[in-house]
């Protein structure tokens, strides 16, 4: 996989204790192999903060090659909340019953009734 990240940003994932890293079921830390596991994307990742490096494991085909940015800013980010791997519908998002109804079309029209092809009215 192409590597874009910088450098820095592995020193940082190598110097955090892997703790405070890891979120099960997504990543798991292995100490054998100095690496962690990611599972993102339909994909796993082994993500090698010390020789800088970061592989598709077998069966998952290989990102695009900005994928790795995201994936170590992931595992650097701060970890609030604990997912729990269970869906929620659009009624466990604030605005989300509102969002997802109906087709999200911008009302173009109101517009064109205002003001018609004058741009001068519209700036």
């Amino acid at each position: 996989m192409a590597d874009m990240v910088d450098a820095l940003l592995y020193a940082e994932l190598a110097k955090r204790d892997c703790k405070d890293i890891v979120i099960p079921p997504f990543c798991e830390y292995r100490a054998e192999d100095r690496c962690y596991i990611v599972t993102a994307w339909n994909g796993q990742y082994a993500v090698y903060p010390e020789s800088k490096q970061i592989a598709a494991l077998s069966g998952t085909e290989e990102p695009h090659e900005y994928f790795s940015v995201f994936l170590i800013n992931y595992l650097l980010a701060e970890k609030k909340t604990v997912p729990v791997s269970n869906w929620i519908s659009e009624n466990d998002l604030v605005g989300g019953v509102t969002f997802f109804r109906g087709p999200h079309k911008i009302p173009t029209e109101l517009i064109t009734a205002t003001y018609g092809n004058d741009i001068e009215k519209l700036g």
